[in-house]
């Protein structure tokens, strides 16, 4: 069995259309599904996450005052995807989204944001294969 690599990506568009929390699953798979077949790779979402589960709450410090003004801390929960060759686990790569932000993400500009994050996080676990 193949140890499988793991890249953390950071991706946030914000417009003025609303996705849900499914919607936003179901893009992340389609395009990542995309994206790994130009690899010859096979994308699942990796423990698919229930929106009733909780979120990590982030209060770094240098911006604390700055939110304490607001009210607004980012809660964040992460899409995880799968990736597969020849039924092996290859890797996966992870997207935070800020659950308070879901209500101003627009469908097109997240797709062309994510298409780019998941294709950069493929080829950074290719790579990591190749040095090994």
């Amino acid at each position: 069995m193949t140890a499988t690599s793991r890249v953390e990506v950071g991706a946030a568009v914000s417009n003025n259309l609303a996705m849900t929390w499914d919607e936003i699953q179901t893009l992340q798979l389609e395009v990542a599904r995309e994206v790994g077949a130009a690899y010859g790779l096979r994308a699942e979402i990796a423990e698919p996450k229930d929106p009733n589960t909780s979120a990590i709450e982030v209060t770094p410090v240098a911006v604390v005052k700055r939110w304490g003004i607001f009210g607004h801390r980012p809660q964040l929960r992460e899409i995880g995807v799968a990736f597969h060759r020849q039924d092996e686990p290859y890797g996966s790569v992870g997207y935070w989204v800020d659950l308070n932000e879901l209500d101003k993400l627009d469908h097109s500009a997240y797709q062309r944001g994510i298409e780019t994050s998941i294709r950069n996080g493929v080829e950074i676990l290719i790579q990591h294969k190749q040095n090994r």
